[in-house]
């Protein structure tokens, strides 16, 4: 079956079925998380960009086949062998970074295009990674994250706590939820 031609929403549809059934049958292309959408939308070139949360490295996967990618730095606490192998091919792009986010947050530099959280998805953890990598997005990059739905009101409130302590706008599409630096 030829997906390339096929819209957004209906790979969503196709994605979120098999993988409720715990198939995983489809090409990395079938599914691309919103967030990784706006960021393609800005035409940049050679981005810079954190997934905090890699788990089986499909989403990874997806970034480096999609975006202009100059260094992509996954965060995780421990990375499977099936993981490092599916991303060996981007090599010279990637940079594993096995550690908590927040202790990670030291070895990734500053003016980030973009990142993306799906790590620990208690409230602490997610206030703490925003609070901790927000800033080192660029102005105009994009910081968002996944599962922001009513199966994880603690992602919800961390979320929300923080735009509007800070006065932003929150975009939001399936479970993804984004910011746009201004």
């Amino acid at each position: 079956m030829e997906f390339e031609n096929v819209p957004y929403y209906i790979k969503n549809i196709i994605y979120e079925f098999y993988t409720k059934y715990g198939k995983r049958i489809l090409p990395t292309r079938t599914y691309i998380r919103a967030v990784t959408v706006v960021v393609e939308k800005t035409g940049k070139k050679d981005l810079n960009g954190v997934e905090i949360g890699v788990d089986h490295g499909f989403n990874a996967k997806t970034i480096l086949e999609n975006l202009s990618i100059k260094k992509l730095y996954l965060i995780d606490v421990k990375f499977k062998k099936k993981t490092i192998e599916r991303l060996s091919k981007y090599r010279n792009k990637t940079k594993f970074i096995e550690k908590y986010s927040d202790k990670a947050a030291a070895d990734v530099p500053n003016n980030l295009d973009f990142v993306y959280v799906d790590g620990g998805h208690d409230y602490n953890c997610v206030k703490k990674d925003i609070e901790l990598y927000y800033p080192k997005v660029k102005k105009g990059g994009i910081f968002g994250g996944h599962d922001f739905d009513a199966n994880h009101m603690d992602i919800c409130r961390a979320v929300f706590e923080f735009v509007q302590k800070n006065n932003l706008k929150l975009y939001g599409k399936n479970s993804d939820w984004w910011i746009v630096k201004g």
